[in-house]
């Protein structure tokens, strides 16, 4: 027949907290577009630069040049950093004997 299951009611949880620290609010900054002046159909003429454009042979004398550089930079890197391995080591050996 019919039969009916007891149920539990559990107490309800505390009402939270309120905050008491106030936010700090950011500003907001909104981006204004800059609009330039042209006539209706017009368009803007554009001036030659006046930046010296080098030759090929010495974009790549300059391109060999800056990586010998590098490669002499990152050689004094490595050195430098043996240097430190060594006397954190030598350094280690005498604090711990």
């Amino acid at each position: 027949m019919f039969t009916c299951k007891q149920m539990t009611v559990t107490a309800p949880k505390p009402a939270r907290r309120a905050r008491k620290r106030k936010s700090i609010s950011t500003p907001v900054l909104k981006a204004t577009p800059v609009l330039v002046p042209v006539a209706q159909g017009r368009t803007r003429e554009l001036t030659k630069p006046t930046a010296e454009i080098i030759s090929f042979d010495s974009y790549i004398k300059d391109a060999r040049n800056r990586w010998d550089v590098h490669a002499y930079e990152i050689q004094e890197l490595l050195k430098d950093v043996g240097n430190v391995y060594t006397y954190i080591r030598e350094t280690y050996a005498r604090v711990t004997t």
